[in-house]
């Protein structure tokens, strides 16, 4: 038997059976897997008024966006870079102009009943998921959502049309 075998090539081992020995080889245990470097969970997109826009809140109002793009672009060449940039960007501005309008909507004192948010999940339910409220749970877990992140997202919403809205109706008509 060759004698100048290397421990990394080949490994006995000495299995016991009934009072006698027999010599056993086995593979070398599998390697662990080798980490390129740290992978970024999360990042901070902007901050408004000292609140944080994330990386993932842009990654999740862009998912619908990208999903179209690649549709449109299925070469993904050049024009579909530009489109991505511009959405992303357009998307970011929009996150930041709702902190802004969420911050005075907080400033003035203003709140939404709760029964109110609730009327409105219920009919974004009847109307996305007809009414199935099983699919609607499967789309939140999908999308990594609770059901009380998904309140205040909407809740969100809500506040961000009424001031607009309030805001439109307070402007003086167009001249004519």
């Amino acid at each position: 038997m060759n004698r100048h075998l290397t421990s990394s090539l080949v490994f006995s081992s000495v299995v016991f059976y009934g009072g006698t020995s027999i010599a056993q080889e086995t593979p070398p245990p599998p390697r662990p897997a080798i980490v390129a470097g740290p992978i970024e969970v999360n990042g901070i997109a902007g901050k408004v008024n000292g609140k944080v826009i994330t990386k993932n809140q842009v990654s999740f109002m862009l998912a619908p966006v990208y999903a179209q793009l690649v549709t449109q672009f299925p070469r993904r060449g050049p024009q579909f870079e530009a489109k991505f940039k511009e959405a992303k960007a357009n998307i970011v501005q929009e996150l930041i102009d709702r902190q802004i309008i969420l911050t005075e909507f907080k400033q003035l004192g203003a709140t939404i009943k709760p029964n109110i948010i609730d009327d409105e999940i219920k009919r974004q339910m009847r109307e996305l998921y007809n009414g199935d409220e099983s699919k609607f749970r499967e789309e939140l877990k999908r999308s990594r959502l609770t059901m009380e992140g998904y309140r205040e997202l909407t809740k969100e919403k809500m506040v961000v049309q009424a001031m607009r809205s309030q805001q439109f109706s307070e402007a003086p008509p167009p001249l004519p």
